[in-house]
């Protein structure tokens, strides 16, 4: 149902940007019609994958090892209190230093390939899977708490089959933000230093003024975002409910 309801707003959109093209004249170097964009797509297909192929691989490499570091980091300091008064200032600087005037030092640090753009992307993507997850260790109801210990189970028991399985609760939402946070990072650090990836070929279009083709690329990169969105969703839909039923 939600899929049947992205694809009438966007219709709805595309609709209203092809009337305001037609009736106000917009010169497609300012301002394509949709359906110049989705041929423009198709009949640069190839050279649209191959670019969206350089980004998603940072994308994912990112997104795969911030959440696992912070999903790792935030179950140590959720269960250990006291190394949250240590820990939580440093990783709170991380996030205040604004990403865009490091990216430059990352990039020479790291490389503007695959692995640079990918720290760029899980540095953005990091916190919000740490602080849920740190919220879902301890935000555990007392009725369950005390169930355990009935039971006399064990910390690491409790740990792996009571605060574990609620943190994965708690992270949902935060995953599929830092997700759509991985393609922004990408996408910025491709602005920073060009070479491969949808970012440079963004600003590549822009700057000759093939309007099409960059809103084609921008289409592209949107369309792996909603992807990976729905896709993130579904799965922690279906997690929740198996979680509540058992």
């Amino acid at each position: 149902m939600k899929i049947v309801k992205t694809i009438i707003v966007f219709s709805s959109l595309f609709l209203v940007w092809h009337l305001l093209v037609k009736c106000f004249e917009i010169r497609p170097t300012i301002l394509p019609s949709p359906f110049s964009v989705i041929s423009c797509f198709f009949s640069n297909f190839p050279l649209i994958i191959k670019h969206s192929w350089d980004s998603i691989q940072s994308i994912l490499l990112g997104f795969v090892g911030s959440s696992v570091l912070a999903f790792s980091l935030g179950v140590i300091i959720g269960y250990n209190p006291k190394l949250k008064d240590w820990l939580i200032q440093p990783l709170v600087l991380t996030q205040v230093i604004p990403k865009v005037t490091i990216a430059p030092m990352i990039l020479l640090w790291f490389g503007s390939g695959i692995l640079g753009k990918a720290v760029i992307a899980g540095l953005i993507s990091f916190f919000p899977i740490l602080t849920n997850t740190i919220v879902g260790i301890n935000e555990i109801d007392k009725q369950y708490l005390d169930l355990f210990k009935i039971n006399q189970a064990s910390p690491l028991h409790e740990l792996v089959k009571l605060r574990i399985p609620n943190a994965l609760i708690f992270i949902h939402e935060a995953i599929r933000l830092s997700f759509i946070y991985c393609i922004i990072g990408v996408v910025t650090a491709e602005f920073i230093k060009p070479g491969k990836g949808i970012g440079d070929l963004i600003l590549t279009t822009q700057n000759d003024l093939r309007t099409s083709l960059m809103f084609a690329s921008i289409l592209a990169i949107s369309i792996f975002g909603l992807t990976g969105w729905f896709m993130f969703d579904f799965v922690g839909h279906k997690y929740y409910e198996k979680y509540k039923l058992s």
